[in-house]
């Protein structure tokens, strides 16, 4: 009886040790970028592409965050995160990778890549944070097409709406890391 309890003891600990060292390296947290810019604004004046409430946009877009307006400014310190809605309501985020080629940090312009396609008919939310602002800006949008099911196939827009830096080269990736969050640093 002593060594059957000893024995699931050390099953728990043993399964509780691999749970730690694993579970960090599963992809996300956040990746901090530092950029050197002048930059001192805050959230006001911030856009993005997909705009807010866009429907029909491409599985294949990719997520831009600018400044376009010369009287507003990024903040110095700002978080960016990605999120898809599941099928109970809730807010999961995505793995996205900073793009530096294609990002503008001088002119107030970062473009992320998620690292998988977004699933077709699904809302997701973008999310700008900047410490001391109370409330993050967020903008929302649908891809096109429909969820897949059992019942049914995906049917899909045949031009859905796609966003992209204008050099951005079809199927590829950017290098970098990748993250849930990314926290952009003067």
């Amino acid at each position: 009886m002593k060594q059957a309890r000893w024995a699931v003891m050390v099953a728990v600990i043993l399964s509780l040790t691999l749970a730690v060292v694993l579970l960090p390296g599963c992809g996300g947290g956040n990746e901090t970028h530092t950029i050197d810019t002048t930059w001192q604004g805050d959230l006001r004046g911030m856009e993005t592409e997909p705009p807010d409430n866009d429907t029909g946009v491409g599985t294949d877009t990719w997520i831009h965050v600018f400044w376009p307006y010369s009287q507003y400014q990024p903040p110095a310190t700002f978080h960016v995160r990605v999120e898809e809605q599941d099928s109970t309501g809730q807010w999961n985020g995505i793995v996205t990778t900073l793009s530096q080629a294609d990002s503008d940090p001088q002119g107030g312009s970062w473009w992320f890549v998620p690292d998988n396609a977004l699933s077709p008919g699904t809302w997701y939310r973008i999310e700008v944070m900047a410490p001391g602002v109370v409330h993050a800006a967020i903008t929302y949008f649908k891809t096109e097409g429909v969820k897949t099911s059992s019942f049914g196939s995906i049917a899909m827009n045949s031009k859905p709406k796609s966003y992209k830096p204008a050099n951005a080269s079809a199927g590829t990736k950017p290098s970098g890391e990748s993250s849930i969050e990314h926290v952009i640093v003067r």
